[in-house]
């Protein structure tokens, strides 16, 4: 794999780092709104609305955060990429 090409997949991967960190934050909000409700309104159909964000986030953060194993397979062995746990984007759930 040419330089060009290890450049755009750290760039891409950096994306995707970021998104990640986007979307952790805005479930991260979702779920304090949800825990902040009353609990009448939690059982109601706008906190099962709000369940349904959060475990659609989760389930998002979750797809984006495998392309760090396909991130080795799609770079050559031998490249001098940093390893997918560089990019910062553990998922702490």
């Amino acid at each position: 794999m040419n330089a060009d090409r290890r450049r755009r997949i750290n760039e891409a991967m950096n994306t995707i780092s970021e998104v990640i960190s986007d979307l952790e934050d805005i479930r991260d909000d979702e779920d304090e709104a949800y825990n902040g409700m009353p609990e009448n309104l939690q059982n109601s159909e706008r906190g099962e609305n709000s369940q349904d964000a959060i475990g659609a986030l989760e389930a998002a953060i979750e797809s984006l955060s495998e392309i760090d194993g396909c991130y080795v397979t799609a770079t050559e062995p031998g490249d001098n990429l940093p390893p997918p746990s560089a990019f910062g984007n553990e998922v702490s759930v």
